[in-house]
């Protein structure tokens, strides 16, 4: 049950009293309500909230958004606007309070207890940030750059000195890209960097920061990454600091307060790190590594050899002795780790020692576990739902629509690609059903309706949810004629939400050219954000493109669609193998005019696949040594008897010999 505390203002009394009701029904606080701006702004002085719920249209001489304009001056509580009020000025006016939401009224009461859940925590995370962020600023003596996001990379903490230095104002900073506030390019290079790819490749570096007016300043970094309390990922710490006229001055004190940083941040790091000699040694831990380890006294594990405990392949040992990063998963006992290992050089050549960093993935591998179980049931699900599903873009054209639109429109599915929504459904007798959807496009709203539609000269009524999706908004529609749409609104909207949610495959569509021009969310995961108008072939390694493009050069010329396998690398530079299969997308014109192609990420059927296929070729190999084993046998036994033969024929010709003299010694006696 939640405390949080809710301050509502809203002028008419029934609907605040309501409000409180409803609140205090979900369990939050709600020990007062006002009805205009200017006791708002008293109240939430006095009582401190998590939340203002405020209604725009009050009473006196201010409205909610200027009172909210003067509530965040002073203090950062996040604010939903509930109003009647819809149009495009009140709309723009309340964005620039950088509220948590703006909802119409009448809304539904599912829709803003998710709604309030989400600000709650959004604003308890923004004061969580911020605090770390000046406790981390107190923490140095000399002057550094401190940033704080959140898990989307957006700043909620920068001092003074990170001001200074990338020429931003702290105010104009806050809520924004850390990649548009920290501007950064690579020392050698100088190409661009996105510093939330570096939190992925390398926690600590020196690089050119590119201030807003464009100054360069050399500078030294580290990133962290900030887990909460249930070891989930939910933001990062960016520390920065000017080495310019350090670099210039001093080449060696340079070097020296390098090491130093590196010590602070290694021994101040979350993740568990140990620190090795060049033979495997074990050097130094920090707290995190003791406590992995079972301990807090360093001494007790120094027989914790790098080369030999932590269950490391021939083919990966010689990656580090050539000086070569290593990177692999590995179980002890039930606990799954994932092991990062990078040589640190005492110059270009010589390597000094090693940098071990462990995480615990256990939490990940089990929850990975339970999602193959289920994929198989949700696909089956997806396959029997019997409701439209369109994906559309921002102009309202179909980029997909599942079998089940045939039975609406009379339409064969794979020519509904490029059509406007509204010649699918052109008697939806609504006429602002598109400005409708366009304003979910806007603000990213879901929306959820019910429209009468003249089917077969059968007036229908069409349940439709509308999801905000990527490249635009997601429409699921039901026929509900039968039905109370009431009763079933509620019962079906997670239910399809889910099966949109939890799709695992790949879904690429593409151009004959190779231009991508669609992926589903999953693809975005595995090859990130600018995926819309690359080329196919650029996700497959170069190693493997060729083959690649004369795979799909053979399906455009014969147009057979055969399955394929290829390598990739996700965002973590992990190899997968995907298993495609290809479909032709056909025009409303009847022709080939792109491809759909579906992958499959069969990495772990291809491991088990090698891992038979070697135990085959070791049986067989024994199979086949016991069989010439048992042939050898067989000779010598085989000759073991014909040596029995041959004594037994002597043993009866000596027999017949003795039986004679024994005849003749008688007849003498």
């Amino acid at each position: 049950m939640s405390s949080a505390k809710i301050l509502i203002v809203e002028d008419e009394g029934l609907t605040a009293m309501e409000l409180q009701r409803k609140l205090e029904y979900w369990g939050y606080e709600v020990p007062t309500f006002v009805f205009s701006g200017k006791e708002a702004i008293k109240k939430v002085q006095e009582i401190n909230p998590d939340l203002v719920l405020m209604d725009i249209v009050l009473k006196g001489e201010i409205d909610g958004i200027d009172a909210a304009k003067e509530i965040i001056k002073s203090f950062p509580v996040p604010i939903i606007y509930l109003t009647a009020h819809g149009d495009e000025k009140t709309y723009e006016r309340a964005k620039m309070t950088k509220h948590a939401a703006y909802i119409l009224k009448p809304f539904n009461e599912l829709e803003l207890h998710r709604i309030i859940e989400t600000a709650i925590y959004k604003g308890n995370l923004a004061k969580k940030l911020e605090k770390k962020g000046k406790l981390v600023d107190k923490s140095f003596e000399d002057s550094r750059g401190v940033i704080i996001t959140d898990n989307d990379g957006y700043v909620h903490y920068i001092n003074k000195e990170a001001a200074n230095l990338t020429g931003w104002n702290k105010e104009k900073a806050l809520n924004r890209s850390l990649s548009e506030i920290f501007t950064i390019e690579d020392v050698k290079t100088k190409s661009r960097l996105n510093p939330i790819n570096l939190l992925m490749e390398n926690f600590k570096g020196y690089s050119t920061l590119i201030s807003k007016d464009k100054t360069q300043k050399d500078i030294e970094y580290s990133l962290e990454p900030i887990v909460d309390d249930f070891e989930e990922f939910s933001g990062c710490t960016l520390i920065f600091k000017d080495i310019t006229k350090i670099k210039l001055a001093n080449e060696l004190d340079f070097i020296s307060e390098s090491e130093k940083q590196f010590k602070s941040i290694y021994v101040q790091s979350s993740i568990p790190c140990g620190l090795f000699e060049s033979d495997g040694n074990l050097l130094d831990a920090n707290k995190p590594f003791l406590k992995l380890m079972g301990t807090d006294d360093i001494s007790k594990i120094r027989e914790f050899d790098l080369f030999n405990i932590l269950n490391l392949s021939p083919h990966e040992k010689n990656e580090l002795i050539e000086g070569k990063a290593v990177e692999y998963e590995t179980k002890f006992d039930d606990i799954h780790l994932k092991i990062i290992i990078n040589p640190l050089y005492l110059d270009e050549d010589v390597i000094g020692g090693y940098l071990l960093q462990m995480q615990d993935i256990t939490h990940e591998k089990i929850h990975e576990k339970s999602l193959k179980k289920n994929e198989s049931e949700y696909k089956e699900v997806f396959d029997s739902v019997n409701d439209i599903f369109c994906e559309i873009d921002s102009k309202m054209n179909v980029l997909f629509c599942n079998k089940a639109s045939e039975e609406f429109t009379d339409i064969p599915y794979q020519q509904t690609v490029g059509k406007s929504l509204f010649q699918l459904f052109p008697k939806i007798e609504d006429s602002k059903l598109a400005e409708t959807f366009n304003k979910a496009l806007k603000n990213h709203e879901t929306i959820s309706m019910v429209k009468k539609c003249l089917i077969k000269d059968e007036t229908r009524y069409l349940q439709i949810h509308a999801y905000p999706s990527i490249n635009g908004i997601s429409v699921i529609i039901r026929d509900v004629t039968e039905f109370k749409p009431e009763d079933e609104f509620e019962k079906n909207k997670e239910f399809y939400k889910s099966i949109i949610d939890h799709q695992k495959d790949i879904i690429l569509r593409y151009s004959l050219d190779g231009s991508i021009i669609y992926a589903n969310p999953i693809c975005f995961q595995y090859f990130g954000a600018n995926l819309i108008g690359k080329d196919v072939s650029s996700l497959i390694p170069e190693e493997d493109r060729n083959g690649f493009k004369e795979h799909v050069k053979s399906i455009i010329k014969q147009k057979k669609f055969k399955n394929y396998q290829t390598r990739v690398f996700n965002l973590e530079n992990e190899i997968l193998v995907l298993e495609w299969t290809f479909d032709p997308v056909i025009s409303s014109e009847n022709e080939f005019s792109e491809i759909q192609a579906v992958g499959r990420n069969v990495t772990r059927f291809k491991e088990t696949e090698k891992i038979l296929i070697q135990d085959y070729e070791k049986l067989k190999k024994e199979y086949d040594d016991e069989l010439i084993l048992i042939r050898d046998n067989n000779e010598s036994l085989k000759a073991e008897i014909d040596k029995f033969k041959n004594l037994k024929y002597n043993l009866t010709s000596e027999n017949l010999k003795l039986k004679k003299i024994i005849q003749q010694l008688t007849k003498k006696i």
